[in-house]
C-alpha cells in the first residue's frame, strides 16, 4: 500500500495536472521557449503520471519523467495530424532555430 507521503504527492500531483490543463488548453496557445515547454511537459505529463497510488516515492519521480518522455514522443508523433489542424505544441524558439 502507498505510504501517507506518496498518497500527499499523488494528491499534490493531481492539484498541479488540474491547474495544468486550465493553463494549456487554450486554442490559440503559444509556447515561446524550450523551457516553457519542458514546464508544460512538466505540468501535464509528470503531473499526470504522478498521480498513480500504487506508487513508492522512488518510483513517483521516475514516473514523472516517464510522463514527461512518452508526452513528448506523442506530441512529435501527431505533428502531422496537429499541423493540419493548426495545432503546434512546439515552442517557437525551436521552430524559428530550424525554420
Amino acid at each position: 500500500t502507498p505510504s501517507d507521503r506518496t498518497s500527499q504527492l499523488s494528491q499534490e500531483a493531481w492539484e498541479r495536472y488540474l491547474l495544468a490543463l486550465d493553463r494549456y488548453n487554450q486554442k490559440s496557445l503559444v509556447l515561446e521557449t524550450i523551457e516553457d515547454f519542458e514546464t508544460m511537459l512538466r505540468e501535464l505529463a509528470s503531473s499526470f503520471f504522478q498521480v498513480l497510488p500504487f506508487l513508492s516515492t522512488q518510483t513517483w519521480h521516475l514516473a514523472g519523467t516517464f510522463g514527461m518522455v512518452d508526452q513528448f514522443y506523442n506530441i512529435l508523433r501527431d505533428l502531422h495530424e496537429d499541423a493540419a489542424q493548426g495545432i503546434c505544441y512546439l515552442p517557437t524558439e525551436l521552430l524559428d532555430r530550424f525554420g
